[in-house]
């Protein structure tokens, strides 16, 4: 899905999605009325799930890439404080 079509409100816990706004979209998408949508319970929230984890994509792939920069800046910190040459040599690296 595009950003023009992320329809949501902001709260002071962020950005909510408009559930129906696209519940309706989903719906005329399927070409479900509304007295089918609960026989088609198990597609639309399928659909829902979809759109949802296209939209959280670029918050995941951000969110993977701060874990990889953390992961490498505590590797290089240890590597300092206790093997480098010119680090401190605090100690010995333990598992805890």
């Amino acid at each position: 899905m595009k950003d023009d079509l992320f329809i949501a409100h902001q709260s002071v816990h962020g950005k909510h999605l408009d559930n129906e706004y696209y519940l309706a979209l989903i719906m005329k998408e399927m070409n479900i009325n509304k007295d089918q949508r609960l026989y088609n319970k198990d597609k639309i929230i399928s659909r829902f799930i979809k759109i949802i984890e296209e939209l959280n994509l670029n918050y995941y792939k951000e969110y993977d890439k701060d874990v990889e920069i953390i992961f490498l800046n505590i590797k290089n910190r240890i590597l300092y404080e206790r093997l480098a040459e010119n680090g401190p040599k605090v100690g010995k690296i333990s598992e805890s």
